[in-house]
């Protein structure tokens, strides 16, 4: 709880337990500003804005820095912003281009490319992205005169992970650009709302009062953008808390990835279908299928199972997987579980 933006999980246990008080205000708080890239980022990395306040930061002789999150492969719909997302599991599907189809790595549901958003209809689908390289080499273009760097912390325009203003002194930012907020909005997976508001925080954290937070992004209304701007923290997390409800995601039950890694894939395969089969005599428990879990278009010796449970999983699955575990130690394959995965 010592932290800016504590977990959902953190912050509802807390709430949960104690009548806790969060003091905010929003003295000193940058200017939030979104940035509608519809239509814009195929061309280029700098929406009118974000241009514009890297232009006052340099002006009043700031610095600024220009937040690449990695890549999502996952599809997106130019005309409506819409991700297309796993029905069942309501995370953005990951998008392969070798295979040309979305596959949930959450249920493993396989499906081809749709040829119309599910959402507007629309036909422009496809994955997007500007990796820190290419962000150089534009933000250089555009301003020829200026120290534009992905490693000197004294350059004029600094480029890089989310982690450059998560490590930057409070208040010692000109402007902050987040190149496109949709790298994290996208992300296959449900936390992918909290990692954006994460970013979000620290980016107002680092940029002084009379400066600006560029948000370029196919969802302005977004919640978490909407809280981050308002400096409101429960604003964020009652929404999250809610969503996570209706989803059945932590905190309100808990999540265990079994892994298993195999000589070969026909023994990889077996083992864990062993697994799912143990598993599936347990009562209360969600277990998806099994997916492979490796480079796409290559053979996979490594699969994996999600299993979703009530808060006493460990105790449900210990008497099940023990013999499995040892099982896979003395026959050279390798069979991990992971209960409350990060990622």
């Amino acid at each position: 709880m010592l932290s800016a933006t504590p977990s959902v999980e953190s912050w509802w246990r807390s709430h949960a337990r104690h009548a806790i008080q969060t003091l905010e205000g929003k003295a000193g708080w940058p200017e939030i500003v979104t940035s509608d890239t519809r239509g814009i980022l195929r061309n280029h990395p700098l929406t009118l804005p974000l241009t514009r306040a890297i232009e006052d930061a340099i002006r009043r002789g700031r610095r600024a820095a220009l937040v690449v999150t990695r890549r999502a492969a996952t599809l997106v719909c130019a005309e409506c912003g819409a991700f297309i997302r796993c029905p069942d599991c309501g995370v953005p599907l990951p998008f392969s281009r070798a295979r040309r189809t979305l596959a949930c790595r959450l249920c493993a549901r396989v499906s081809p490319v749709p040829e119309r958003c599910p959402d507007c209809g629309g036909h422009r689908l496809s994955p997007f992205g500007w990796d820190a390289e290419r962000v150089e080499a534009a933000v250089q273009k555009r301003f020829p005169k200026v120290t534009v760097s992905r490693s000197d912390l004294g350059a004029r325009v600094l480029i890089g992970p989310p982690a450059i203003v998560r490590a930057a002194a409070a208040a010692s930012l000109g402007c902050v650009g987040i190149v496109s907020l949709d790298g994290l909005l996208g992300v296959p997976d449900f936390r992918g709302g909290e990692r954006a508001f994460e970013l979000l925080w620290a980016a107002a954290e680092a940029t002084s009062a009379g400066g600006r937070v560029i948000v370029q992004t196919l969802h302005p209304d977004h919640y978490a953008i909407e809280a981050a701007r308002a400096h409101d923290l429960s604003r964020f997390y009652e929404r999250e808390v809610k969503l996570r409800s209706e989803l059945g995601y932590p905190p309100f039950r808990r999540l265990a990835a079994l892994a298993v890694r195999g000589q070969s894939d026909a023994e990889a395969r077996g083992l864990i279908a062993e697994c799912a089969l143990q598993l599936d005599s347990i009562p209360d428990l969600v277990v998806y299928p099994a997916a492979p879990r490796g480079a796409a278009g290559r053979r996979s010796s490594r699969w994996q199972v999600v299993i979703k449970g009530p808060a006493e999983l460990p105790r449900l699955l210990a008497p099940v997987l023990s013999p499995l575990l040892e099982h896979g130690r003395r026959g050279g394959n390798v069979v991990e579980i992971e209960v409350d995965p990060v990622s």
